[in-house]
């Protein structure tokens, strides 16, 4: 799929990152209508005033959504990080993830979140 157009980007990020939010679900998330977000997708809107919006909702990066250039994602996003978490504590809650488990995720949490060790 070529995405050389803001509403081609929209759409694939949409669709593949988050395949359950709808066009309706995205513009309640942003303050736009579906019908709004559909013209996007389908290049019939011109609208930018909610691109960054849009892009954080998704996770995405503003430039890339709207010209292309560059990554589509940067690090990952605090909104990705923050579902992560929340699904973790959920899994915890309902004993979908056992102390073993949780032990191995905190472990590896800390072992990203810390400095590199330098060899030598």
């Amino acid at each position: 799929m070529v995405m050389n157009t803001l509403g081609k980007r929209l759409k694939f990020a949409r669709e593949r990152l988050f395949p359950k939010v709808s066009q309706k679900t995205l513009g309640e998330r942003v303050g736009r209508s579906q019908q709004m977000i559909g013209k996007l997708e389908n290049d019939q809107s011109e609208e930018t005033a909610a691109i960054v919006r849009i892009a954080t909702e998704l996770g995405i990066r503003p430039e890339w959504l709207e010209t292309g250039q560059g990554l589509m994602t940067g690090e990952a996003s605090p909104r990705a990080a923050r579902d992560v978490i929340q699904e973790i504590e959920r899994r915890t809650i309902t004993h979908e993830l056992g102390e073993a488990e949780l032990s191995l995720i905190l472990d590896l949490v800390k072992r990203i979140s810390s400095p590199p060790r330098k060899e030598g």
